[in-house]
């Protein structure tokens, strides 16, 4: 993070010109030479704030707070806090907005809250919620105000992929100071983003490529229309962009030399989701083998420093799962060790290479890390249904049933774990209840012809002939080319006398062929 916004807001938001602090009035300053200093001191700090003279302005502001200290005098605090900011000081600019707060008494002060606001906007993800709070604060303040009507329309827009609502909020915020901003660059990448999360594609497509037009050299746009073509499912488009975006990438700090790591791990990330929906297995293992190439490019370019862990972590654990997806076991075990001895607290590194294990048959090895994986995902029901899965594997059934409970109880709808515990019982030859964990299969998906198919051989084994026909005459009902429900039906029929009915259904079977 550059401090180029923190720089704007000292000496443009909301045009705060020092003639208009020096129209606020406090007991202390009302009249004579003690107010003409103050404001004399306020002047040539917002000078040297103008000027990116930061230490300066840090010396100056203090004179004014050591001036105003017997005073409730906010000013001198809020102009320290901007020096700070320029200085990337933010635990010190976050003491100076307390004491610019305490010096208030229940007013609002709207400098403060924006430039507050603007200091957590620019910290990161992890600080929007809060610069949030400063903003809407300060839009409320001042409806008609520019700068804040773009900030709150540009932090609902990041909001936007995991706060309901968000994206309809920046959509009318932006659309409303693009009215009379139109070729702001930002301003449409923002309405973009946010039209892209609410499905709107052609009119978010059109904002990105106006912003584009505006600005060729921002890198951000081209991402955020690579993340917008992936949830199109359009992914060379994504890989396209994603490209340039990390062609243009420009770190915000002249000293940080980390890689675009949002470039590269959503690159990595369009491919495995190509490989994944496409059905030509060539293309499949391509996709597979240019996420592996792609994180490793951004692991290479990493440079060794604690600071680069996290970016480490995350590529090495996109890097294993697509070594998985390759059948590649015994490197995904190894790309999701290195993860995990960097971040032991990784519950998902531990769930993934506990798929690796299973299929490598070392059933304890996975067991160890399925229970790792549930520890650190509390709540999760994945690692208790490869629990049960591998269990199952071992034909320890009756510990497969439970661990497939365990599943069920952390999610209800989770029709996986009711499968696999309904073949469970099939398997301990418990048909009935089999048949009963089949039956909530199909309660929450009533349109899977094979829910049916399974319930009809169960409900056979229990010697209900007559409810096994129904079940598989409403498979094929559900699909018609399901071949496994003729297969068993035609049978069935056969064995309760009904010749004319299987031979129908023997005609229907033999145009599918197989």
């Amino acid at each position: 993070m550059t401090s180029c916004c923190f720089r704007r807001s000292a000496s443009a938001i909301f045009s705060l010109t020092v003639a208009c602090l020096l129209s606020i009035s406090t007991p202390l300053f009302a009249q004579g030479d003690a107010a003409a200093s103050f404001g004399e001191l306020l002047a040539k700090g917002q000078e040297q704030l103008d000027q990116e003279e930061f230490d300066a302005a840090l010396q100056t502001y203090g004179q004014a707070v050591e001036m105003a200290k017997n005073a409730l005098e906010p000013r001198g605090y809020i102009g320290r806090a901007k020096a700070h900011i320029g200085l990337k000081e933010y635990q010190e600019a976050l003491k100076d907005f307390k004491s610019a707060e305490d010096q208030l008494v229940g007013d609002t002060n709207v400098d403060l809250l924006y430039t507050r606001g603007k200091m957590y906007l620019e910290l990161g993800e992890q600080f929007y919620g809060v610069a949030l709070s400063d903003l809407q604060a300060v839009y409320e303040e001042d409806r008609s105000n520019s700068d804040s009507l773009f900030s709150l329309g540009k932090v609902y827009s990041l909001l936007s992929a995991s706060t309901p609502g968000a994206a309809k909020e920046a959509k009318e915020l932006l659309t409303t100071y693009l009215e009379t901003n139109p070729d702001h660059a930002e301003a449409l990448r923002h309405r973009g983003k946010a039209l892209a999360a609410l499905q709107d594609y052609d009119a978010a497509l059109a904002d990105l490529n106006r912003s584009i037009e505006l600005d060729p050299e921002e890198h951000e746009s081209y991402a955020v229309l690579g993340v917008m073509f992936l949830q199109q499912e359009k992914y060379e488009e994504s890989v396209a962009a994603l490209d340039r975006a990390i062609a243009h990438y420009t770190p915000q700090e002249e000293d940080d030399d980390l890689p675009y790591t949002a470039g590269y791990l959503t690159k990595a990330l369009a491919f495995e989701e190509f490989g994944k929906k496409t059905h030509d297995p060539n293309k499949r293992q391509m996709a597979y083998e240019e996420a592996v190439k792609t994180c490793d490019a951004f692991l290479a370019l990493l440079p060794d420093r604690p600071e680069s862990q996290p970016t480490e972590v995350a590529a090495l654990f996109r890097k294993g799962v697509n070594q998985r997806l390759l059948g590649q076991f015994g490197q995904a075990v190894k790309s999701l060790t290195d993860a995990i001895d960097i971040n032991p607290e990784m519950g998902e590194a531990y769930f993934r290479r506990a798929i690796c294990f299973n299929e490598m048959g070392e059933e304890q090895l996975a067991l160890g890390d399925l229970e790792a994986a549930q520890a650190l995902n509390f709540g999760d029901p994945r690692a208790f249904l490869w629990e049960g899965l591998t269990y199952a594997q071992m034909e320890e059934y009756r510990n497969a049933i439970r661990s497939y409970n365990e599943a069920i109880s952390a999610s209800n709808r989770y029709v996986d774990a009711y499968l696999n515990r309904a073949l469970a019982y099939y398997h301990l030859e418990d048909y009935k209840a089999a048949v009963d964990s089949f039956n909530e299969c199909i309660r929450l998906q009533p349109t899977e012809a094979s829910h049916y198919h399974m319930r009809g051989i169960s409900q056979e084994s229990l010697g209900k002939t007559d409810q096994a026909v129904r079940s598989y005459i409403n498979a094929i009902q559900l699909n018609e080319r399901y071949a496994p429900a003729y297969d068993l039906l035609i049978p069935a029929l056969q064995a309760q006398g009904r010749n004319g009915l299987a031979n129908e259904y023997r005609q229907k079977r033999a145009g599918l062929g197989g």
